[in-house]
């Protein structure tokens, strides 16, 4: 639909996964508030790591797909 072929589809999903910084800054809140318990926290934390680290290898996989 947007004029991209499959890769390059994938590898812009997969920087759009990348949204690290917003969870930490709204989970920090979220804690600070009691809104959320420190397990959910450390949840929230280790994925926004997880999506930030991968994101950068996953897009230069797709964009060099075959």
């Amino acid at each position: 639909m947007g004029g991209l072929d499959f890769n390059n589809s994938l590898a812009v999903g997969f920087g759009m996964n990348a949204r690290g910084a917003m969870e930490i800054v709204l989970g920090t809140l979220a804690f600070k508030a009691g809104i959320i318990q420190a397990d959910l926290f450390v949840a929230l934390l280790i994925m926004a790591l997880v999506t930030s680290i991968s994101s950068g290898p996953l897009m230069k996989w797709a964009m060099h797909r075959k």
